[in-house]
């Protein structure tokens, strides 16, 4: 039988003997602090799992992140090529517009100058104008006899109710002819020249004819020389020998029929 003397022999004994250790500890400690190395290392298995799951969710947070800082490029991509695409967009609107102004001048350009030419080639045909009306061609007048009349008329107190508008025009008439019948009576025609001939020509022509008449007490014919007709004025035209204005209730407007120079002959 072992014998105890002192603390010493009682340590060396409980190291020595694994049944009795146990026992003191059971003795000593409580269930706690017995299941305390169990429950810790329980823990320590917990608090790895919650780490591993920790990191796997930060992984995927770093991958979303990734994600989306990508997209966020693309997206940036997208608007700065939408922004070329509306820059593209506004210089060839730009471009189109510069176009469009400059074939709107091109037509303007290209009207007057047809303008010009119908004008040059009703001069050239007066006679023959004067000719379809059943007159004899005597003069054709040049723009500062026209302003001429114009003036004696002024001075004579013959304008009332014509606006400066209308009397700009009439000194700018684009053809006045002076004509006699077969009688030898004098007439003016009052000719506007015009490739498509449309309702302001057909005003403008009859307007200066009662001008004509107005300022000089000579009967005059309204007229037209033009390629084409506006198909709206056709009622107020003829080309049969016309009646000078004020002759006849149902006056017309004598058209003449020019040459198209852009037709082949």
């Amino acid at each position: 039988m072992t014998t105890i003397s002192n603390i010493e022999d009682f340590l060396r004994i409980v190291r020595e003997d694994e049944a009795l250790r146990s026992a003191v500890r059971r003795e000593l400690l409580t269930e706690e602090l017995l299941d305390l190395p169990a429950r810790v290392a329980a823990m320590s298995k917990t608090q790895d799992a919650m780490l591993k799951i920790q990191n796997s969710i930060l992984e995927d947070l770093a991958d979303l992140r990734r994600t989306q800082d990508s997209m966020l490029k693309t997206q940036n991509s997208i608007l700065e090529e939408l922004a070329d695409l509306r820059q593209t967009q506004n210089s060839i609107l730009e471009r189109l517009d510069r176009v469009e102004v400059d074939t709107k001048q091109n037509t303007t350009h290209i009207g007057d100058m047809k303008g010009l030419f119908m004008e040059r080639i009703a001069r050239d045909d007066a006679s023959i104008i004067a000719s379809d009306m059943g007159l004899r061609w005597q003069k054709t007048l040049e723009r500062s006899e026209v302003g001429a009349i114009a003036d004696e008329a002024q001075r004579n107190d013959l304008v009332a109710g014509i606006s400066r508008d209308n009397m700009r025009r009439f000194r700018r008439a684009d053809l006045v002819v002076e004509a006699t019948d077969r009688d030898g009576e004098s007439y003016y025609v009052a000719v506007e020249v015009s490739y498509t001939a449309d309702d302001r020509d057909t005003v403008r022509a009859t307007r200066h004819a009662e001008y004509l008449t107005r300022f000089t007490g000579v009967p005059a014919y309204a007229a037209i020389a033009s390629v084409y007709i506006d198909n709206r004025i056709e009622d107020v035209l003829t080309e049969d020998i016309p009646q000078p204005l004020g002759v006849s209730g149902e006056t017309k407007v004598f058209w003449s029929r020019l040459p198209d120079l852009e037709s082949p002959s």
